[in-house]
């Protein structure tokens, strides 16, 4: 992993939801991507857009594992109106975990 995982994540802070991000995500993590929340991919810096109406973690690695075995760096960016968080992939044990928080989480 380029980056270090977030430990400790912070509260949101716009949104009205007062959760937390997960710190891992599971294989059954499920994003919905949809008009207003983005989810991007980033393999090595070439990006794809993930457009389907849910996308789970475990078939978003299936679908891309052969690029993200082979990548130096992969991160997840999840984008709302409220709150964006950046997952990385770590090869070393297969998850992905918390390494940015955006706009909408309290300092």
């Amino acid at each position: 992993m380029k980056r270090t995982p977030i430990l400790e994540p912070k509260c949101i802070g716009l949104a009205s939801y007062g959760k937390k991000p997960s710190v891992e995500l599971d294989d059954d993590t499920i994003f919905f991507p949809c008009a207003n929340h983005i989810l991007q991919l980033t393999i090595d810096e070439e990006n794809y857009f993930l457009r389907s109406s849910s996308a789970k973690i475990s078939e978003i690695y299936e679908q891309y594992k052969d690029k993200i075995n082979s990548a130096d760096n992969c991160e997840l960016f999840y984008d709302t109106p409220f709150h964006d968080v950046t997952y990385e992939y770590n090869k070393a044990d297969g998850k992905w975990y918390l390494v940015d928080q955006g706009i909408g989480y309290e300092n």
